[in-house]
Formats: structure tokens, C-alpha cells, sequence
């Protein structure tokens, strides 16, 4: 068994069975019901029958909780990182009135993040299993924002020096590939520039000390009201050589990457009616895929 806060704990176990002309009487020391230190305590246990006395022994083991060598966590990214809805305006997939200027207005005002998004999730697992420690999941997503943006990457300076994380979750850049038409802006150069910011705030955490996990973009579901970066809405598949390229970069950079591109592959569902932001199921996925990044790198077992 594991003690939740890594203290001695109250164990009870069920006494071993004693069979005899009665009276029987039995002990065992340690005693049921009483704290037992961190590591392998060996219980004695006998018993009388009939005036003669048998005895047993068996061992009772008290682990030490799993422990995190980071615990403070900053998500940092645009409204699939905020944990924006997915329905459409009029509640139709396919609706012609979400337009590319729509998608790029700012939020001036935004509620707290839903339970439901990734870094919510992200943080109750994380407690759940880190039970003498407190990690936190600072959710920095902002709707409509894209990537490569000096206000994007004034407000990334910002959160990194007010939260003071010691792990990063990147995962930005779909606004981007959203605006090249409405701004005429050449596909090559758009996702370069896309590319090159998210490469430059992962050295800039660095920087600072802070260990990146990079995701590359979502899908997109084809004919949805939001689906701006694959045909029809968009005049080619502009996701699939953005994460080539964020692939490329992460390699080149030494960067972890969490690939949810391909975790998403095969799991329509995980999208939601709009095409572009994910379900509950979705949001979950996410919030799974950096868990297992974060105990796989950071996880150390107490001894």
C-alpha cells in the first residue's frame, strides 16, 4: 500500500485463521489497526489451540508516494489551451458565418478556464498521483491569438516571469495557418514565421530554466464551421507540413515533442462539431499525452 502523504500510516489486515477446539486465543504485533512506518514491517502473529501453540509471520509493506522532481507547470497557448467550446453558430457544422476575421478578434474579457480543459485535467491527475506534493497547472490560453505575434510573445516574457514555472506546455500556432488568406500572406512564409516563433519562445524558457514539452497542431475536421487550415476552407492541407516543420525544428533543438497530431489520428470524435477545437474525450486526450511526458521524465520513487 501507498501512504498518501509519505507519513506512517494506519494498516488493517485481516487476522489469520485459527481452527481448534475452542477457546482460541491469537495476537499478532504489530497489531491491526495500528501506524506502520514507510518499508516492509514484518507481522508475528500466534495462537493457542488446545494448549498448544502455533505462529505464523508475513510481511506488510508501506510505499512511499511517487514524487515529481518539477511540480510547477505553465500551459501556454491559444483557446485549445484555454478550453474553448466546440459548437457552431447556429448549431450547423457546416455554417459559412465563422469567417477567418472572426476567428482573429481578440477576447477582451474571458471567464476563468473551463474544469474541462487540458491543463484542469492535466493538474487533478497530476495531484492524484503526486499525493504529498501540490503540482499546479497555470492555464495561459488566450483565444484567437496566434503564435507569431509581438503582442503573443510579450505576454509569453510575461507569464514566464510571473508564474516562474519549471515546466512549459507550448502548443499554439493554428490562428496562424487561419489568417494567411485573409492577410495574403504567402503558405512557405506563414508557417516559417509560425515555426520560427514557437522555436524562439521554447529557447527563451529554456533561457530561464524552464523544460519545454512541445505539441504539434490538431487536426482539423474538413467542412466544419472553423476548419480554416484544410480544404475547402483553405486552398490546401496547410497542418500537415506545419508539424513536419515543427517536427523538424524539435529534433533540431534537442526540444521534447508530444505529438498530438498523431495521437489525435483516428479519433474523429475527439473533435468537436466546429472541427477545430476538441470534445470532452478530446480535451482529456491532451490533458494524458503531457501527464505521461511529465511522470516519464520527472517521475522519481521515494525510497
Amino acid at each position: 500500500m501507498v501512504s498518501p502523504n509519505n507519513n506512517p500510516m494506519v494498516v488493517t489486515y485481516t487476522a489469520p485463521v485459527t481452527s481448534g477446539t475452542p477457546p482460541v486465543t491469537s495476537t499478532c504485533t504489530p497489531a491491526s489497526g495500528t501506524l506502520f512506518q514507510l518499508g516492509t514491517t514484518a507481522v508475528s502473529c500466534s495462537a493457542t489451540v488446545s494448549e498448544q501453540r502455533a505462529s505464523c509471520s508475513f510481511n506488510v509493506t508501506v510505499s512511499a508516494p511517487p514524487h515529481l522532481e518539477k511540480t510547477k507547470t505553465l500551459a501556454f497557448g491559444d483557446s485549445i489551451t484555454y478550453g474553448a467550446g466546440n459548437t457552431c453558430p447556429g448549431g450547423s457544422p457546416t455554417s459559412l458565418r465563422w469567417t477567418p476575421e472572426e476567428r482573429l478578434m481578440p477576447f477582451a474579457e474571458l471567464p476563468p478556464p473551463p474544469p474541462t480543459s487540458y491543463p484542469s485535467v492535466l493538474q487533478s491527475s497530476l495531484r492524484a498521483r503526486y499525493t504529498a506534493q501540490n503540482p499546479t497547472v497555470v492555464n495561459a490560453g488566450v483565444p484567437g491569438e496566434p503564435a507569431n505575434d509581438s503582442d503573443t510573445r510579450r505576454r509569453f516574457t510575461s507569464a514566464l516571469a510571473a508564474n516562474q514555472p519549471e515546466i512549459l506546455l507550448l502548443q499554439e500556432g493554428i490562428n496562424d495557418l487561419h489568417g494567411l488568406d485573409f492577410y495574403g500572406i504567402p503558405y512557405n512564409q506563414g508557417i516559417a514565421n509560425l515555426v520560427r516563433a514557437l522555436r524562439e519562445m521554447s529557447l527563451e524558457a529554456r533561457s530561464r530554466g524552464v523544460h519545454v514539452f512541445l505539441g504539434t497542431l490538431l487536426p482539423e475536421r474538413a467542412d466544419s464551421c472553423r476548419a480554416f487550415a484544410v480544404p475547402p476552407k483553405a486552398k490546401e492541407d496547410l497542418i500537415t507540413p506545419t508539424n513536419n516543420q515543427i517536427r523538424s525544428m524539435a529534433a533540431a533543438e534537442g526540444i521534447d515533442l508530444i505529438d498530438l497530431a498523431m495521437i489525435f489520428n483516428g479519433h474523429d470524435s475527439w473533435l468537436g462539431q466546429d472541427g477545430l477545437h476538441p470534445t470532452e474525450a478530446g480535451y482529456n486526450a491532451m490533458a494524458n499525452a503531457f501527464f505521461e511526458a511529465i511522470r516519464t521524465k520527472f517521475e522519481r520513487l521515494v525510497r
